[in-house]
């Protein structure tokens, strides 16, 4: 738990002495009617007055003390509690200054409101000397610490029928207007981002379409589209701003998306033109509103058709000579058995392999001996029937598979991944990302420290490798696959890197004055459905460009005559024949000679 030391109070009663606050004569300046039209403005729920020791006692700021909300009082320096830990931030900030801007003290509560600068803030100055050198070093201040929703009031006479004070208005640049507290007037805390004055925004994008897009229009001009990217556009459109590149953009010069969040990061960058995962909760404080959930996946190319060559394994496998050997070895030895018991015929190399049995049972036609042997002619029925069933199935199975030709097994696990020769090509800054990815993917994985390598490829749907995609980067493979008859890629179910749905958001600096518009500009998009109006406009302009292209990238083959390489198969079966009857020659050389 944070420190709470000091001199500081904690009022939660609601009703406070409300019989005498209007009675307390030192209600100077009006602040109690001032506190109550904010309060009716926009609900006060718990309010943050920071002082300096010296000010406790001042009768004049009296009212703020007791104003009857739920109040922490501060008047030592050094606090470092989280504001928001403990309290609602539906809250005002009342800042007591007393002959000069104490910054230590602003520093202190800026530090208090942590992820919150932008809450409502008074900032009462008693006795200063100067205003002009006032008004200058707190509108600096204000700027360091980015608060943009601040009122400043100046407090001498004991009594002023009509009280002053100034507006901070943050853009185009910080600066302060003088307002005037009257009856007619309806707003103390402006909405700071409606409109922005035309002040500059610093942004990026890494080029990782349909998330970001730039190419070369037909006129030399530079054109920019994808989803983040048109969230971004239409930020600055909507709020009056004008966007400005970090560096020039250079078309097909791709970075990845986390350089670009680390520039936005280290405050280089306003907003970024890309998405980051949010893995820590503790970070939305620094982030947008959620604008993607998006499953992690990793797409494959799909289990293409088998080869000639591998359909003549697949039927010439040992199942099938193995029927083959069988049944000649059984019919060769009942052959062999006849001839010797009824004619005295004895050939000891018939015995395991019959000349006249052979083609039989291949379903050739083959020349019987002539016998008057019932048991011999019946022999070579049997055999008939053999060599007509083998021959039946083997053609059946031929043709069905030339015709309709099985599928390699499809990728659905990582043990299948790992068994097969695919390789997954990833970002290096991405096996950073998921620590566990080096070894989820093990050899399968090849990984690249070029992001335009990774990104070229991708875009390209060079199915040679496999891609980690997210939901929006799948959508565009589909929405390209619809002019293919057959997929090239697959998105398998049981290669999920990240667990159920993962949050993406615009990655800010610390204490972005950008996150209330980006979140609201956010919720209105998701609402009228204008990311998937994006993606398709993206999807139309890659289309235009080429880089999607509308007609098959792999066609099918046409009717072809079998090659020499589809009868690779056959070619071994005569080849290892050859060679088997060769020594077969040499062999009965050498046994006639001695």
């Amino acid at each position: 738990m944070h420190r709470l030391t000091g001199v500081f109070t904690v009022f939660f009663a609601i009703g406070i002495v409300q019989a005498g606050i209007k009675a307390i004569d030192n209600d100077l300046g009006g602040y109690q009617d001032m506190l109550q039209e904010i309060d009716k403005e926009q609900n006060i729920v718990s309010m943050l007055v920071a002082a300096s020791t010296a000010g406790t006692d001042d009768l004049r700021l009296e009212v703020f003390y007791r104003f009857a909300k739920p109040k922490v009082i501060v008047n030592e320096k050094g606090q470092d509690f989280i504001f928001r830990e403990y309290f609602n931030t539906e809250m005002l900030t009342v800042l007591l200054n007393y002959g000069h801007l104490d910054l230590q003290m602003l520093e202190m509560v800026a530090q208090i409101l942590d992820a919150h600068r932008q809450t409502r803030i008074l900032i009462v100055a008693l006795d200063i000397h100067s205003e002009e050198q006032f008004r200058k070093a707190c509108s600096e201040a204000c700027k360091r610490l980015k608060m943009t929703r601040v009122l400043l009031s100046f407090l001498y006479s004991p009594r002023a029928l009509e009280h002053t004070f100034y507006t901070l208005r943050p853009y185009p640049q910080y600066h302060w207007t003088l307002e005037l507290v009257n009856a007619s007037r309806k707003e103390y805390f402006p909405t700071y981002w409606l409109n922005m004055h035309n002040a500059t925004l610093v942004t990026f994008m890494p080029q990782d379409s349909p998330q970001s897009l730039v190419y070369e229009a037909d006129d030399g001009t530079l054109k920019m589209n994808g989803f983040i990217t048109r969230l971004v556009m239409l930020y600055a459109e909507k709020f009056n701003a004008s966007l400005q590149m970090y560096e020039p953009l250079s078309v097909g010069k791709a970075i990845h998306y986390r350089v670009v969040n680390q520039m936005a990061n280290a405050s280089l960058l306003d907003i970024p033109m890309a998405l980051d995962l949010v893995l820590d909760q503790n970070m939305i404080l620094q982030q947008s509103a959620y604008f993607e959930l998006t499953a992690i996946e990793v797409i494959v190319p799909c289990a293409g058709a088998l080869t000639v060559e591998e359909i003549f394994a697949l039927l010439l496998n040992g199942y099938f000579f193995g029927c083959v050997a069988i049944n000649v070895l059984l019919f060769s030895v009942a052959h062999s058995l006849i001839d010797y018991y009824f004619q005295g015929i004895a050939m000891g190399l018939n015995f395991m392999l019959n000349d006249r049995i052979m083609p039989g049972v291949l379903g050739l036609a083959f020349k019987g001996r002539h016998s008057p042997r019932k048991t011999l002619k019946l022999v070579y029925i049997l055999v008939s029937f053999t060599g007509l069933n083998l021959a039946t199935q083997f053609g059946a199975h031929i043709n069905t598979l030339f015709t309709s030709p099985p599928t390699h097994k499809a990728i659905d696990t990582f043990e299948d991944l790992h068994r097969s020769a695919v390789k997954v090509l990833m970002d290096e800054m991405d096996t950073r990302k998921f620590g566990y990815i080096r070894e989820l993917f093990g050899s399968s994985l090849l990984i690249s420290t070029n992001s335009s390598f990774v990104l070229e490829h991708k875009n390209k749907f060079n199915h040679s490798f496999g891609y980690l995609v997210s939901t929006a980067t799948w959508d565009l493979f589909v929405r390209r696959q619809q002019f293919d008859p057959q997929n090239s890629f697959c998105r398998m179910k049981g290669l999920e890197v990240f667990p159920g749905l993962a949050p993406f958001s615009v990655d800010l600096q610390e204490n972005s004055p950008h996150k209330q518009p980006l979140d609201y500009l956010i919720y209105r998009v998701h609402e009228v459905g204008l990311k998937e109006a994006w993606q398709a406009s993206t999807f139309l302009d890659l289309m235009r460009l080429k880089k999607i292209p509308i007609h098959d990238q792999n066609p099918s083959q046409e009717v072809r005559a079998l090659q020499a390489r589809d009868l690779l198969w056959i070619w071994l079966i005569v080849i290892i024949g050859c060679g088997l009857s060769l020594l077969m020659f040499f062999l009965e050389l050498c046994l006639d000679k001695y």
